[in-house]
């Protein structure tokens, strides 16, 4: 039995029952388990897991008024909150530990009072990035109900109560890369999440439950990420500090969005509320200048901007700027993060992309050019039959924008026989850089 499961039960087990199952006896903690499932029955009524047993914790053990905080989602559709009507009969586990992938049953932890509670609880997403098999532990703790949320850090230390603990494990790969955590939160306030992994990760995070933040996800790669977005039309309540807009397009972007192009995010990675400003330009027409001040873990999500334009994004914060230039057709996500040292590409660390140059008509050279910050940072060219292919281990290396030049023609023609395409590609974790002479030449990241 874990020691998260030993200190949720010590303060459910009555002092009657610690004295008759005294500690240091092989069957204390099975006993302890037992009379705890029996009252998790007896009050509530409701299957017996570790976070339910948790959420006892989190609502009190001197009054019954607790039980109903927590309740059965009948299906991820059901607005239908169950808390004393289900029927099901509880079967004691072998241990006190369960795993996200054996439970099919969803919580939520909300308020008696209906009033205290959002209408779409806040969901748990648990996801691995890079190759490796991550095994996550999840412990949330709630906080000061009265706290402000634009003036709450990640670091703070008030007095807090366990709301959930879970383990989860995630694959590189498959359905089981994002797994969801079986409860989800109603109740309004700021929550803190705490995050470890097997190899030895920890980070602490923060969880909003409000009119305006989504669903929190965790990733775990390199290092541990928790993210929460808001969606800015481009206002987002009071994290949108205001600004102008152009609504330009069919859709009227960014009051919506189009059904597919650039969808931008820019991430507060730092511990702190964050003054950002967004600029979006739109074939040298500026159609946002908006500020925001997200707190710390928020996403800031704009809704797709319309492709088949130039697109240019400038965010800044601080004295840091961000800008890049977008012209291409193809689907783009533009993932950004305002850290300590200032604002940039979304990126692991650890990113790479090889190069795969492949052409598909007459024998020609293929040549690519990477530029970074106006510098060239990788060239790369080769004389390539029809259907023959080149590659390139670790083209690009390290996170960030790129901007591509890329040239295929024959050897003996003159220029004006030359296919050119500039295109910028953004490079996040480790990936290929797909390039394809046909007719013409185009360059993009797959994974």
């Amino acid at each position: 039995m874990s020691a998260v499961s030993q200190r949720n039960i010590g303060c459910i087990v009555t002092s009657k029952w610690n004295e008759e199952n005294p500690e240091g006896s092989d069957s204390h903690q099975e006993g302890i388990w037992r009379t705890v499932h029996q009252c998790a029955v007896w009050i509530c009524d409701v299957p017996t897991r570790r976070t339910v047993i948790a959420a006892l914790t989190a609502v009190g053990t001197t009054t019954l008024g607790g039980c109903g905080s927590f309740g059965d989602k009948a299906d991820d559709n059901s607005d239908e909150i169950t808390t004393e009507d289900t029927t099901e009969t509880p079967t004691v586990p072998a241990t006190a530990s369960t795993s996200v992938e054996e439970i099919n049953t969803a919580q939520v932890y909300q308020a008696q009072n209906p009033a205290a509670n959002v209408d779409s609880p806040v969901n748990i997403f648990v996801r691995a990035a890079g190759s490796t098999l991550r095994y996550v532990t999840v412990v949330i703790t709630q906080q000061d109900q009265h706290t402000d949320n634009q003036t709450r850090t990640s670091q703070d230390t008030t007095a807090q109560t366990e709301v959930l603990a879970e383990s989860v494990r995630v694959t590189p790969s498959g359905r089981a890369r994002q797994r969801q955590i079986p409860v989800s939160i109603a109740r309004s306030g700021v929550y803190t999440v705490h995050v470890s992994t097997a190899n030895g990760q920890q980070r602490r995070g923060v969880i909003y439950v409000d009119a305006v933040h989504g669903d929190l996800t965790i990733t775990a790669g390199p290092s541990i990420r928790i993210r929460q977005p808001v969606r800015c039309t481009p206002d987002c309540g009071d994290i949108g500090l205001g600004g102008s807009t152009t609504p330009f397009g069919d859709v009227q972007w960014p009051q919506a969005g189009a059904l597919t192009g650039y969808q931008l995010k820019i991430a507060n990675a730092t511990s702190t509320p964050r003054q950002v400003t967004v600029m979006v330009d739109v074939n040298t027409r500026r159609v946002l200048e908006y500020d925001y001040r997200p707190p710390a873990g928020t996403v800031l999500q704009f809704p797709s901007i319309p492709p088949l334009q130039q697109i240019r994004m400038t965010v800044k914060s601080g004295s840091s700027r961000w800008e890049s230039v977008f012209d291409g057709t193809r689907p783009t996500t533009v993932p950004l993060v305002v850290s300590t040292d200032g604002v940039g590409v979304d990126g692991w660390s650890d990113a790479t992309a090889d190069l795969r140059m492949r052409n598909e008509r007459a024998p020609r050279k293929v040549t690519v050019r990477a530029h970074q910050d106006g510098r060239v940072v990788a060239t790369a060219s080769a004389q390539l039959e029809k259907g023959s292919t080149k590659r390139v281990s670790e083209f690009l290396d390290g996170p960030g924008a790129y901007r591509l030049l890329i040239t295929a023609g024959s050897v003996s023609s003159n220029n004006t026989h030359m296919l050119k395409q500039q295109r910028t590609v953004l490079l996040t974790e480790t990936s290929t850089l797909l390039v394809r002479a046909r007719d013409g030449v185009d360059g993009f990241i797959v994974g």
